[in-house]
Parts: C-alpha cells; sequence; structure tokens
C-alpha cells in the first residue's frame, strides 16, 4: 500500500476546524497560563491526531461517494490498513487528551467523529445527526476542551453567558461552512444510497436552510459586536456577507444543477484555504503571547 494513498486519506489540508474551535476555546478563557502550556499542546495535538483518524475512516466509508465524484479519487487502502491507520492515530490522540486534563472532551469529540463514518451505524446516513455529529466533534468539544484543561487546575468549571454565545455563533458559521461542503456532494451521495440531511431536504431547502442558518449567525454575531466581543471573531464576522453570498448565487444558479456543483466545490476550496490561514493566525497570535509572558 503506497504511503501517499494514506497521507491522502489523511486530509491533513482538512483539520482546521477542529484547530480553530480549540484555539477559539483557548482564547475566550482570557487566560495564559504559564503553567500548564504543555496540557493545551499535548489535548490540542490529541485532537488534531483524533480528527485525521476520523477523516481516515470517513475516506475509507465514502469510497462508493468518492466514485461519483469528478473532483476526488477514491481511497485506495484497504480495510486493514484503514483500521490500523485510524488505531495508530486515535489511541495516541485519547491517551494526550487524557493526558491534558481533557478526558471528557477528548472521548466525545472521538466517539462523534468516529461513528460519524463507522460501517453499520454511519451517522453520515442519518437525517439531521450528520450535522449534530460533525458539530460536536469538530466543534464544541474541541472549543470546551481548553475550559476542562482549566477546570482541572481550579476543581471547578465555569461557563460564562458570553461564552456560550461565543460557541453558539462558532457552531452555526462553521456548521454553514461545513454545509457548502455536504451540497457540492449532494448528487453524488444521493447516487450512492447516503440519505444524509441534504439529500433528504433537497437542494433547493439545504440551500435556504445554510442561508439561514448564516442569518441566525449574523443576528449573534452582531450581538457580540455590541457587546464588544474579542477581536479574534471579527475575521470570522466579516465572512459572513460572502456566506451569504454564496448560498444566494446558489439559490439563484439551482435549476442547473452541474453550476450550482461547481460553484460550491470552488467555494469549498477557498473555505478550506481560508480556514487554514484563520488557523495559522489564531496560533500565532497565541503563541506570541505566550512569549511575551514568558520573560
Amino acid at each position: 500500500m503506497p504511503k501517499s494513498a494514506v497521507i491522502k486519506a489523511m486530509r491533513l489540508s482538512e483539520q482546521p476546524t477542529i484547530v480553530v474551535s480549540f484555539l477559539y476555546g483557548f482564547l475566550d478563557l482570557g487566560v495564559f497560563p504559564k503553567v500548564g502550556t504543555i496540557q493545551y499542546l499535548s489535548v490540542g495535538l490529541g485532537l488534531v491526531l483524533i480528527s485525521i483518524g476520523s477523516f481516515v475512516l470517513n475516506e475509507f466509508s465514502d469510497k462508493a461517494t468518492d466514485t461519483l465524484r469528478a473532483d476526488r479519487q477514491p481511497s485506495k487502502i484497504s480495510r486493514k490498513t484503514t483500521l490500523l491507520t485510524v488505531l495508530s492515530l486515535v489511541i495516541p490522540g485519547m491517551l494526550l487528551g487524557i493526558y491534558g486534563g481533557a478526558p471528557l472532551c477528548a472521548s466525545g469529540a472521538c466517539a462523534f467523529g468516529i461513528l460519524y463514518s463507522l460501517p453499520g451505524i454511519y451517522l453520515k446516513k442519518r437525517v439531521f445527526l450528520d450535522l449534530v455529529a460533525l458539530g460536536f466533534s469538530f466543534v464544541v468539544f474541541p472549543y470546551l476542551a481548553p475550559r476542562e484543561i482549566l477546570a482541572s487546575h481550579l476543581q471547578t468549571i465555569h461557563v460564562p453567558p458570553i461564552a456560550l454565545l461565543n460557541l453558539a455563533f462558532l457552531i452555526l458559521f462553521l456548521s454553514v461552512c461545513n454545509l457548502i461542503a455536504m451540497i457540492r456532494d449532494i448528487d453524488a451521495d444521493a447516487q450512492a444510497g447516503i440519505r444524509n440531511t441534504t439529500v433528504r431536504i433537497g437542494l433547493e431547502n439545504s440551500l435556504r436552510l445554510g442561508l439561514s442558518l448564516t442569518v441566525v449567525a449574523y443576528i449573534i454575531g452582531a450581538i457580540l459586536v455590541y457587546q464588544r466581543a474579542h477581536w479574534w471573531y471579527y475575521p470570522l464576522f466579516l465572512c459572513i456577507p460572502i456566506v451569504v453570498g454564496i448560498y444566494g448565487i446558489g439559490l439563484g444558479a439551482r435549476p442547473d444543477r452541474d453550476k450550482v456543483n461547481l460553484y460550491f466545490s470552488s467555494s469549498a476550496r477557498v473555505g478550506i484555504a481560508t480556514g487554514n490561514m484563520l488557523a495559522a493566525l489564531l496560533l500565532l497570535v497565541i503563541l506570541t503571547v505566550l512569549a511575551v509572558l514568558s520573560y
């Protein structure tokens, strides 16, 4: 089995969601502890390994869908290689999560990430549960992980109302971004017999759902701006009109399915690149602050 096939299955370029969620959760703590930095790094790395493992499993489970997609080749890794690769990533990821002081969040992210693609359960095929699994695995648990680490030091956990509002905004924004990829795959999923949320409700309703959730995210974002929310959310606020435009154009072009698929494929690629840049920016900010505080 060529190593390139395994590396491709890891989809390393598509990891910014879990990284961004974790970094936002860390920034929202409002503290930059000198003690325990290794714990945060351990949990962050552990969550990324768990995420990569779930992507490898998803790549294997999605062979039937990817065969029908023009922009992706189906996975070439075998069942045995998939199992060994997933275990070699998820087990160290869980151990790092436990060592860092976030066993609950690491376990939750792992459970939903694996169940999303696990043959037999395959939450990806279950209407609305697919969105729930993705939301908890890549947003909710990674965001709450830094707070669980802090709670292990303080022996208590406190989630202020503003943090819940931040989390709600993050869930909505990242969900509508993920929905772009799901709409891109809607025809291939339907042909492969995957009756997920977008396939069940159809293209037009999927576009309307994405637009509606974006509007709700905009309202929450406006509240956060009014309350002088942390500046690190501003890049996401600025992206909301772009996302509204994407769904609006999709609704206008919906009679031409090929045009919609091509447009949303391009939008998904741009979204991945933007997510990676945002993750790099947030990480640079955190490392800079920690370096300054270390003196």
